[in-house]
């Protein structure tokens, strides 16, 4: 059993300003739960920052308005903070882009639908939200959305004055955070597990509820998440990350859980097409029921990104939650996205016919012209060897080498397109 960074004198004395003691939390339970998030090799400690509990607070999402579509994406203006010790954390431009558009894929609902149960395919949903790194610092002056710190220090994920988010304390401090979702990738104390958390605006619903006001407003994530290796197998960094980022636009966990990662089925998170569950640590391979509920009792949804299971997909009310905390902030937005990291539209710009599709690795598109760009990549963002035989209107595709079944990308002269590969049609 892992145990780190364990202070239960320091958990109990935070657990008694809240009305989950009502619910027996005891010992084994804990240990249970930090077991199984150090399985899992990545840890949320957004509820580090849970200071605050409001026992009546209710909210119905139904009064909620989702405006869905593409005509009214909202870009999330966003600037990536590298801190780095050494070469390796300090990760290359084109390697950000590339985790920014799969996390994009992510909100546009580009997923891997094999990987979530069937009856839960209907929630997949394209959030209208993406992230959208600045074109503009603070000075008015053309940056690249990135900034880098070189630092002498590994920061503690727990540390109450988050040193991560300060200039004068080692780290780097944020860039207006009304105006700016700042994103810090720094190395950690950690070395068992990714450590990562995200903090929402004042005033971002649901979480903020529950959220000390003084926490700096961002994502904080272990740079290990992507240099690390040290993932779950079903846990992937650009899932983590839209996972924080989901926290940051101000979700909660679908788990009910409370100060230290001590999960109750009474807590909620007030999204009501997400059940209620306990904390999953797999993708929906098989059926879960963590939580009985008296009314309309589910299975659990243990790949939607908000779990820590596969983190794949945000469902229509989450969608509210976060769109409606991003029409609250309109500084937040930008309009002058750089088409090189956002999936802005790209899945609609045009209709590309496939056939068959899906297929066994063997397919044919219509093209503009012959001299068009391709490329195929699945939905972690690996580019996948093709062979291609192009003529002047069409080009005939076969994969290399054997694939998994799934979701895959076929880029076109920047053009993302669906691709399904099943082995056994």
């Amino acid at each position: 059993m892992i145990i780190a960074n364990l202070n239960l004198n320091a958990i109990f004395i935070n657990l008694s300003r809240y009305s989950f003691m009502k619910h027996f939390l005891i010992i084994p339970l804990l240990l249970l739960t930090l077991h199984g998030y150090a399985q899992n090799n990545s840890v949320c400690y957004t509820e580090s920052y849970m200071t605050r509990h409001v026992p009546n607070f209710q909210m119905e999402s139904n009064q909620l308005e989702y405006r869905s579509g593409h005509d009214d994406v909202i870009n999330v203006r966003t600037v990536v903070h590298v801190l780095y010790g050494d070469q390796t954390e300090n990760i290359e431009n084109d390697s950000i882009y590339s985790i920014i558009n799969n996390v994009n894929n992510i909100f546009c609902g580009i997923v891997d639908t094999f990987s979530i149960r069937e009856r839960f395919r209907h929630l997949i949903n394209d959030t209208g939200i993406r992230i959208c790194l600045a074109t503009e610092d603070e000075a008015g002056n053309p940056t690249e959305g990135i900034t880098r710190t070189e630092v002498d220090i590994a920061f503690d994920i727990n540390d109450p004055l988050e040193s991560l988010k300060s200039d004068d304390l080692g780290g780097k401090t944020p860039w207006d955070t009304t105006k700016y979702f700042n994103i810090w990738l720094m190395p950690t104390t950690s070395t068992l597990f990714t450590s990562n958390y995200g903090i929402p605006l004042t005033g971002y619903r649901p979480l903020d509820t529950f959220v000390d006001p003084i926490s700096i407003p961002g994502v904080a994530l272990d740079i290990g998440v992507f240099t690390g290796g040290n993932l779950g197998p079903a846990s992937t960094g650009e899932g983590i990350l839209a996972h924080e980022i989901g926290h940051g636009l101000g979700l909660l966990h679908t788990f009910g859980t409370g100060p230290a990662g001590i999960d109750v089925c009474s807590i909620d998170d007030f999204a009501e097409d997400t059940p209620v569950c306990r904390v999953s640590f797999f993708c929906d391979d098989f059926e879960e029921n963590t939580c009985i509920e008296i009314d309309d009792d589910e299975i659990d949804m243990s790949s939607n990104s908000m779990n820590v299971g596969c983190m794949i997909f945000f469902t229509p009310d989450q969608t509210n939650f976060m769109r409606e905390n991003l029409f609250s902030t309109p500084e937040l937005h930008s309009t002058d996205c750089d088409v090189q990291v956002s999936t802005d539209n790209e899945f609609n710009q045009k209709t590309l016919h496939i056939f068959p599709n899906p297929n066994k690795g063997v397919f044919e598109v219509i093209l503009d012209h012959p001299d068009s760009k391709i490329e195929l990549y699945n939905i972690t963002g690996q580019r996948v060897p093709i062979r291609s035989n192009v003529t002047e209107t069409a080009c005939k595709i076969e994969l290399v080498n054997n694939f998994s079944d799934g979701l895959y990308l076929l880029i076109i002269d920047g053009v993302s397109h669906k691709v399904f590969l099943r082995n056994n049609l």
